[in-house]
């Protein structure tokens, strides 16, 4: 991680110069983009001495916003599969030019964000050239790419040619533990609130923390025999129905 090291003293040294500083990692699925936006997170809060804020894709945009809102100067956004509706399909979602305006008066706490989304193309395109300064593309688990944002003069985005190329190393065991904890507490958290507002969680809320609960149990790769797959569905929906029962007690 030499280059990248090299490239954040750099960055944390333009925070301290009354920049803030956008950052998005892209990549397909299962590649370790989130990896490397630990990695990043830790280093710069560390270094700032600043606090990361962590944000899911099942907050939704309002925890982003709130992370935001109540971030102080220097702190880490990490926003993790969270901002879908700057989508240049979705232009119009009625979120986005909130988020833009929220985005744009906290210039002054000289905040670094950490956007991690699949495809970098899919956002809209005045977000993508007017608001990020570096884009992170891993090509492959463990390796990525650094780009700058420009527009060609046919006003076709297009990355300008790589500035540098390094590799990244998994998560130590420890972190890694840290991190899908806070994970599996967010998304609990996040269901027991559908569950109080009388919403049934979703299949897909379902699934996720099925493969939560394998993954913390060392089946990283989720391939799960039919039995297990029966035991961590079994996990899954004895945790929503304590739910259920805290939730006709007043607990939650």
């Amino acid at each position: 991680m030499k280059d990248i090291i090299t490239n954040l003293d750099g960055i944390i040294e333009k925070l301290r110069n009354d920049w803030d500083y956008t950052i998005v990692i892209s990549g397909r699925r299962r590649k370790g983009k989130s990896t490397l936006a630990y990695h990043i997170a830790e280093y710069v809060s560390q270094k700032l001495e600043s606090k990361i804020w962590l944000c899911y894709d099942y907050d939704g945009e309002k925890g982003l916003r709130e992370a935001m809102f109540n971030s102080k100067q220097f702190d880490v956004i990490f926003a993790d599969e969270t901002i879908s509706f700057l989508s240049k399909n979705d232009w119009n979602h009625p979120h986005a030019r909130e988020f833009i305006e929220l985005f744009d008066r906290s210039a002054y706490k000289n905040l670094l964000y950490l956007f991690v989304i699949p495809s970098f193309s899919s956002l809209m395109k005045g977000f993508r050239t007017d608001r990020i300064d570096m884009h992170l593309w891993i090509p492959q688990r463990g390796m990525m790419k650094a780009y700058v944002s420009k527009d060609t003069k046919e006003g076709v985005y297009m990355p300008d040619r790589a500035i540098f190329s390094d590799t990244f190393p998994p998560l130590p065991a420890d972190k890694e533990e840290y991190y899908q904890r806070v994970k599996m507490e967010r998304h609990e958290e996040t269901i027991a609130k559908k569950r109080r507002e009388g919403l049934v969680p979703p299949g897909s809320y379902l699934q996720e923390l099925i493969r939560i609960n394998a993954r913390m149990k060392g089946f990283e790769k989720f391939h799960l025999t039919q039995t297990h797959r029966a035991q961590f569905f079994n996990k899954t929906t004895r945790q929503i129905k304590n739910w259920d029962k805290l939730a006709k007690m007043g607990a939650i």
